[in-house]
This record gives structure tokens, C-alpha cells and sequence, in this order.
């Protein structure tokens, strides 16, 4: 409870006169606040970001002068003779001035490494916490100010000292006295921000998942459904479980209307005013790499849908033998002859044999994400799912799945909607080596530590040189069809296409193309909605032995039989 109103509107109120004063490091819109991915987890558990003395002179910076005795005039009278009116007495202490004493913390195995002193003032408090429990100070700082406007406000109450980060202070109940003044208040924080990733399981909102998350504590102000991307977005949604509605970001640093929430919309909105970006920095370590010896290799032509607007183009990955030394990603024009793109990105040449990168729609948006899959020699013996932001300098999660790492010789992760929910599914596709000895599909929960279902196909297990598994929307009706490609050894002698019903026990149509068989060495047979119609296109790219001397990029019609499209695009064959 804030010490004068109710603390959703009087963190507005208070907010709107405080905020105007502020030094503004990132000034930001509503437009740009991602509901799932309010900070990122390189940012919230950093290290010492600020010193003590840091902390201290930001402190001093905020309230340059503390109205001690209250001397000020508010609501027609003094700020003392009102607090007065209302039990509470001068001295007023600010925050840069703040000093009390420490309860002894033992340490805690994957939250907090303890705490030993006596006493401390509270830049202190702020520093040795962030740095026992592994939290970015500047959390810290921005909740201190999110929850009670403790960094700013020059005539604090004791209450606000008492409920300082609002831990222990459920909706609708009184706060819970086993947590009140501000160490216990600063250190609990902090140690339930770990806890909530150490004990997910135990809390509502959950990375890597779609979540429901309401506007308002009122549930018929209604609320979306919210991929969250990172633990640290976790975090704040169960310390804080509501989301920001339109009207809120319509008005990004005042009121929005009667289902209106603030706090998470005001810690995202604090952190870029005080701290810059909530976003991790730029990971440019790959510049010092060393190329992967030997002719470039593994090169891959995967469509991506590079912005919010218009249809999908081409992006060409190139895994190693870059001039970077990095992994490159170079996005053509539509008219394949020039780049959109081309960046270097933040991981080191890879050997291909070990990873590849495959383009997904995971969220539901209107563009796609790209996904370095690692399939072996990976640092926790998993397959590994590390997905970039726009940048491709920052990675928006890094994921240990919950299957072993495998030889991609016997299987490989593609994606496809195959709910039509809008948003894609990562699939296992293993080939060989199954317990079944049938090619199997399984596709994983958005979390990928668990199965959504696990189906041994109708098709014996195969060497996957010989044919692949591809998802694409043939039909036009907002859900993919699994497609097994058959490239070589194939009865008709040509390409075949052989399209499973769901279930995968079934045929919805067997098609011998109007293509020879190849081998996938050269080759490969891809899905993407290139020309905004409703069904996708089937693709067939040649990455070497063109008769043009350059990659190439032809494009079925329907039934597979003619080209509605042959590129030959600016690019060298390999």
C-alpha cells in the first residue's frame, strides 16, 4: 500500500510529476514494448552492472535535496503538518541517506550466496544483494522505484520503506509482516527472482511457453495469450501477473483506462529511461574467431519472413569459410540479384555437420525468427535450440532441450504450424536409429522439454540422403501437412512428393515431380508462401552443378508437374 492512495494509482500519479524531471538515456514508445519479452535474462541477472559509489551517486543524483522536515507546501498546507495529520512525524529520510542494520543470511544453493554484515545504508543493501543473489543492481533500482517511487521521491514514508520492493504484498490482502523493512524487502526480492526460475514448476507463468496473462486483477478486462521468451519476463510476470493494455501504452507515461495495468509496463519503461535498452547487448566475440578449415560447406537457402510487412524472401546461411569468420546470414531482394541484408552474425563458424539453422514463426508474429539448432558437441550434452534476435547479435533464448544430442545423420528439427494456431512447432524428425524402425515424428511443447506427441509413421526408417521430411501449407487452410521428399531410389525414377494425412499412417497424395532424382548433397526441396497466396509453394533450390554456375531457386505450380518460377540468383554455386 502506497502511503497516500492505493498503490496502482498513486504510482501514476506520482510518476507523472516525477517522470518529467528524469535524464532520459533510451527514450521509448508503447509501440515498442514486447509483452514476452520485457528484459531479457543477460540484463536482469548480470553482474555488478554499478558499484556502491555508482549506486550512491545516482541516488544523490535523483534527490539532490531532501525535504528532511517537511517544509514544503502540499495539499494547503506543509508536507510535515500533512504527514503529521496522518500519524507520521519528520524527520523525512530520503533514500541516498537511508541506513539500517542486516540480518545475517546463510547461503542458499541456486538462489542467494548469503549475506554477512551489520549494517548499511541503502546503496549498500543494493550492491551486496545484487551481488549475493546475481541480479543487475539496476533491477533492483527500478523496482525500488516501480513499487514505491522510493529513488525519486524526497519526502519517503516509513511505509514505503516497509513494502519497499511490494514483496509479500499479494492483490487485495495486507502485506505480510514476516517481510517488512527494506533489507528484508530488498534481499526476498531478489531471492524469489531466482526462485522463480530454479522452482518454475511452482509458479504460473512459465519461458519459453505460451502463457494467458490478464490486463488487470479485474478478469473481465480480459487479457492474450503471451509467448513468453526468457526467464527473466517470467519473473516479473509472476511477481507482477498483469500485462499492459493498448490504452496504457497509448499513454506510455500516464493513465490508460478502467482495465488498465501499470506495473510491468513502468518497470520496462523505467529500466530504458534510466538504464538504456532492456535488451542484452550485441555479442560481436565471433570478430576474434578462426574459420572452419577448408572449402565452405553447408551452405542452406531457407525462406524467411524478414519483417512485419510483405511476403517471405530467401535468406542464404553460410555456416563457415566466411570472410567474418562468423556465421553469415544474407537476405536477398525479392528479385534474388541483390541483398536485403548481409551480417555477420554473433556465433563463430560451425562445422554444418553439427548444427544447422532453421526458420520458424514461434510466436505467433508476422515475421520469423531464426533458430541455430546444434546437434552435437554441444556444452550440455542436449540438442540445443539458440534463436537470435533481428540483430542476429543477440540471442533472444538458448535452449537445452530434453533430447540427447544425436548424429544429424540419423535426425534433424524442422518447423511447421501444425495446430494452425499461427505459430510454428519445432519437430524431431528421426530417420534411422529409431525404436520403432519406422521414420518418427515428434514434436515438442513450446518449452522443448517435453512431447506434444510422438508418432512412428508409416514409412519404414531410411538413410536420410535418400528423402526428408518438410512441413508446408498445401492446402490453404492455416495448418501444415507433413511432406516426405523421396530424392533418389524412388520408383519413378523422379523427385517424389508424398504428402502425409494427419497422423502421418496415410497418404493425401503421392506425386512423381517433373524432376529427376538428385542427391541431397546438391540439393534440396523447401516450403515457403513466397507469392502471399493462401497455400505455401513447394521450392526446389540447386546449390551446385547448375548449369548457370549459381545457386538456383525454381518454384513448382500446383501438382508439381511445371515451374511457376526459375531464378538463377547473384550468388556462386559452391
Amino acid at each position: 500500500m502506497f502511503k497516500r492512495f492505493h498503490y496502482l494509482i498513486a504510482a501514476l500519479i506520482v510518476n507523472i510529476a516525477l517522470f518529467v524531471s528524469f535524464t532520459q538515456v533510451n527514450a521509448v514508445s508503447g509501440s515498442e514494448f514486447q509483452a514476452g519479452r520485457i528484459i531479457d535474462d543477460s540484463k536482469f541477472f548480470s553482474g555488478p552492472t554499478m558499484s556502491v559509489n555508482d549506486i550512491q551517486l545516482f541516488l544523490n543524483a535523483k534527490v539532490p535535496v531532501c525535504d528532511t522536515w517537511g517544509t514544503q507546501p502540499y495539499a494547503g498546507t506543509t508536507r510535515a503538518a500533512y504527514a503529521a495529520s496522518r500519524g507520521v512525524s519528520t524527520p523525512f529520510i530520503c533514500l541516498k541517506d537511508y541506513h539500517m542494520s542486516i540480518p545475517y543470511k546463510a547461503p542458499e544453493s541456486g538462489l542467494c550466496n548469503g549475506i554477512t554484515a551489520s549494517g548499511a545504508f541503502a546503496s549498500e543493501v543494493i550492491s551486496w544483494v545484487a551481488q549475493s543473489c546475481g541480479i543487475n543492481p539496476q533491477v533492483l533500482i527500478v523496482l525500488l522505484q516501480k513499487e514505491q517511487s522510493l529513488i525519486t521521491d524526497d519526502w519517503p514514508w516509513p511505509i514505503q520503506y516497509r513494502s519497499a520492493t511490494g514483496y509479500g504484498c499479494p492483490d487485495g490482502a495486507p502485506c505480510d509482516e514476516e517481510y517488512y523493512g527494506f533489507f528484508n524487502q530488498v534481499y526476498n526480492a531478489a531471492r524469489q527472482f531466482k526462485r522463480y526460475g530454479r522452482d518454475s514448476y511452482l509458479f504460473n507463468y512459465h519461458a519459453n511457453a505460451n502463457n494467458y496473462i490478464q490486463y488487470n486483477p479485474n478478469a473481465g478486462c480480459g487479457g492474450s495469450v503471451v509467448y513468453i521468451q526468457n526467464q527473466a519476463t517470467a519473473g516479473l510476470y509472476n511477481y507482477t501477473p498483469y500485462q499492459p493494455n493498448a490504452a496504457a501504452l497509448n499513454n506510455l507515461y500516464g493513465t490508460g483506462d478502467g482495465c488498465s495495468a501499470y506495473g510491468n509496463r513502468n518497470f520496462w519503461r523505467i529500466f530504458n529511461d534510466w538504464f538504456g535498452s532492456t535488451f542484452g547487448p550485441p555479442d560481436y566475440s565471433c570478430k576474434n574467431s578462426v574459420n572452419v578449415s577448408g572449402a565452405s560447406t553447408g551452405e542452406k537457402v531457407i525462406p524467411n519472413q524478414f519483417n512485419h510487412s510483405g511476403y517471405a524472401t530467401f535468406s542464404l546461411v553460410l555456416p563457415n569459410n566466411t570472410g567474418s569468420a562468423c556465421m553469415e546470414a544474407h537476405t536477398w531482394h525479392p528479385n534474388l540479384q541483390s541483398w536485403i541484408t548481409n551480417v555477420a552474425t554473433n556465433h563463430p563458424s560451425v562445422n554444418p555437420a553439427d548444427g544447422e539453422v532453421v526458420s520458424a514463426n514461434v510466436h505467433g508474429s508476422t515475421k520469423s525468427e531464426l533458430n541455430f539448432i546444434k546437434y552435437r558437441n554441444t556444452g550440455s550434452g542436449r540438442i540445443e535450440i539458440h534463436t537470435w534476435d533481428d540483430s542476429y547479435q543477440r540471442w533472444v533464448y538458448n535452449i537445452a532441450t530434453n533430447h540427447p544430442a544425436i548424429d544429424p545423420a540419423d535426425g534433424e528439427v524442422i518447423a511447421g504450424d501444425m495446430t494452425g494456431d499461427g505459430r510454428d512447432e519445432l519437430i524431431f524428425i528421426k530417420y534411422r536409429n529409431t525404436g520403432s524402425g519406422r521414420i518418427e515424428i515428434h514434436t515438442w511443447t513450446p518449452d522443448k522439454q517435453g512431447w506434444i506427441s510422438n508418432v512412428a509413421t508409416n514409412l519404414p526408417a531410411i538413410d536420410p540422403a535418400d528423402g526428408r521430411v518438410i512441413a508446408a501449407n498445401l492446402y490453404g487452410d492455416n495448418r501444415d501437412e507433413l511432406i516426405f521428399i523421396k530424392y533418389r531410389n524412388t520408383g519413378s525414377g523422379r523427385i517424389e512428393i508424398h504428402t502425409w494425412a494427419p497422423g502421418q499412417q496415410t497418404w493425401l497424395s503421392n506425386v512423381a515431380t517433373n524432376h529427376t532424382t538428385v542427391s541431397t548433397d546438391d540439393n534440396e526441396v523447401i516450403s515457403a508462401n513466397i507469392f502471399d497466396n493462401e497455400a505455401d509453394e513447394l521450392i526446389f533450390i540447386k546449390y551446385r552443378n547448375t548449369g548457370s554456375g549459381r545457386i538456383e531457386i525454381h518454384t513448382w505450380a500446383p501438382g508439381q508437374q511445371t515451374w511457376l518460377m526459375n531464378a538463377v540468383t547473384n550468388m556462386s554455386s559452391f
